[in-house]
């Protein structure tokens, strides 16, 4: 993926999603604000359940992000694979050298 398609896709998603990212910052500031008045023993039993599921999430998000990048660069090989094969010569030998 080029820098400009990497662009385009951030803005894109910064403008289809900007209610949902408002909806998430509003939910944050409940939490922590609700978390912030309670006492010491409820801080606790809450952290305690609330720190292995955000390593649960924390690794699941890395983990689909490896397995999208690692589909990217296959895809990325397969197209350049298929470049090799082109009768223009500019284009196999760019090909070659992107393998």
């Amino acid at each position: 993926m080029t820098d400009k398609m990497k662009q385009l896709l951030h803005q894109t998603i910064g403008t289809h999603f900007q209610g949902l990212f408002l909806l998430g910052g509003f939910l944050v500031g409940v939490f922590f604000t609700s978390l912030i008045s309670l006492d010491n023993n409820q801080f606790q039993e809450i952290l305690v359940g609330f720190i292995p599921e955000l390593g649960g999430i924390i690794l699941t998000v890395f983990g689909i992000d490896r397995v999208c990048r690692w589909r990217e660069s296959q895809q990325l090989k397969k197209q350049l694979i298929e470049q090799l094969g082109s009768r223009v010569n500019s284009i196999a030998i760019n090909a070659a050298e992107g393998l």
